[in-house]
């Protein structure tokens, strides 16, 4: 097994994250890069040197160890920044860059931690480079719980939790709230948090994004709630899968519902607002 931090082989890409392809979008559904990579995430060496955490098949990222402040520090931003680097594409590289400008943004606007944001931001498309034979084998080979109805028939949204669940076993000091952002960055949750919604959107909104109704969805930072937004956002690029005749991820549906009820109305209309 190659270490982590190797780029995974010449694995397929899928465009940039929610771009102008649905496909690439939460819940949506992506073709099959070129042939399978893989490269270790269980038993590689954590920050320090010293060896990491085993991952055990079948965890939840979100009972996993809460991480150390060290992997908040610029240095290891900026080792996971050159690592990355060598993982993805050019173009994959600089869709990251921006989300972690936007997550900086979108955090200052709403008071959440910066560091944590960007970090999420950094690491959010860890494993966006595996094709999908190389996606299920990884997911596989960390232990992450994964539906396998998805695994079968949308694997390219695999790289989330496996990403989180690698991540967690390559370096135990990522904070444990960074790793849920992570796994839940394609298709959200029911019950985001803040720092969840932020790396939601801020995948969706980043600069590199100049197509259809962006500009108007950033045009709303500040001028409505984190929630607000994050649900506008959700709203929209689910409305782009199911016009492009894609399949929806089996928990978008229940995310949208969720934050329905609450509301007790949509939020993808301007004027169906108060």
């Amino acid at each position: 097994m190659a270490r982590e931090g190797a780029k995974p082989g010449a694995a397929g890409k899928a465009g940039s994250g929610k771009g102008a392809r649905a496909a690439d979008a939460p819940g949506g559904s992506a073709a099959a890069g070129s042939a399978a990579a893989r490269d270790a995430g269980a038993g590689a060496q954590g920050a320090a040197g010293a060896a990491a955490e085993p991952c055990v098949p079948g965890s939840r990222v979100a009972a996993s160890t809460p991480g150390a402040p060290c992997a908040l520090s610029p240095e290891f931003f900026a080792a996971r920044e050159a690592e990355l680097r060598r993982r993805v594409s050019a173009k994959r590289f600089a869709h990251v860059q921006g989300v972690v400008r936007m997550a900086e943004r979108l955090a200052r606007v709403y008071g959440v931690d910066v560091p944590r944001a960007r970090l999420a931001a950094l690491l959010h498309d860890w494993d966006k480079g595996y094709d999908d034979p190389g996606i299920r084998a990884r997911a596989r080979e960390v232990g992450a719980d994964v539906d396998p109805w998805v695994a079968e028939h949308m694997p390219r949204l695999l790289h989330g939790p496996t990403a989180a669940c690698a991540l967690r076993c390559a370096h135990p000091g990522i904070p444990r709230e960074v790793l849920v952002a992570i796994e839940r960055h394609t298709t959200g949750a029911p019950d985001m948090g803040d720092l969840d919604m932020v790396l939601y959107v801020a995948d969706a909104l980043e600069e590199g994004r100049t197509f259809g109704r962006v500009e108007e969805l950033r045009g709303r930072i500040g001028r409505e709630s984190l929630e607000e937004l994050f649900v506008d956002v959700l709203g929209y690029w689910t409305i782009l899968i199911i016009e492009a005749g894609k399949p929806l991820h089996p928990d978008t549906v229940g995310v949208w519902n969720a934050y329905v009820m609450k509301r007790q109305k949509p939020f993808v209309h301007g004027e169906e607002r108060a």
